[in-house]
């Protein structure tokens, strides 16, 4: 994964929303971007992502300015990359309580190394449910009979 976990990962934790992923969370973007997507023996036994939190100074208003980045790897099920991933940002929006690294809202981007531009939108509501949205292309479209 091309990490040092010394220096390069601030945190992590199992986070689940349906699917299961190990999510590390990594000292800047530069880190993240970084970071070898090609599966491993060992990595093709998970589902796992990276966040990098912008600092402070670089958001201005916190309902439209990304607060994280996110690169996520499903080899599990045998994808090296995924370009945007609801399970995943969905799980991260449930990081532990008391935590400060995830806000009620915010706003995370996802694709960059793939050369996409998805942009998530999570919010956690009075009642504790999480929230993901985002723009879509509709790339296929069909009807199935059953």
């Amino acid at each position: 994964m091309g990490l040092d976990p010394k220096t390069d990962i601030v945190d992590s934790q199992w986070i689940v929303c349906g699917p299961e992923w190990f999510a590390l969370v990594v000292k800047d973007r530069e880190t993240m971007m970084r970071a070898n997507s090609s599966p491993t023996e060992e990595s093709k036994k998970l589902m796992w992502g990276i966040v990098a939190r912008y600092p402070q100074d670089q958001i201005k208003d916190s309902a439209t300015d990304p607060l994280f980045e996110v690169r996520t790897f499903p080899h599990a099920i045998n994808v090296t990359e995924d370009s945007v991933c609801g399970s995943f940002n969905a799980g991260m929006a449930q990081w532990p309580a008391g935590s400060e690294l995830m806000p009620q809202s915010y706003v995370s981007l996802q694709g960059a190394v793939l050369g996409r531009q998805g942009k998530i939108y999570a919010n956690r509501d009075e009642t504790g449910k999480i929230w993901i949205g985002g723009q879509t292309v509709v790339c296929i479209q069909g009807t199935v009979v059953i």
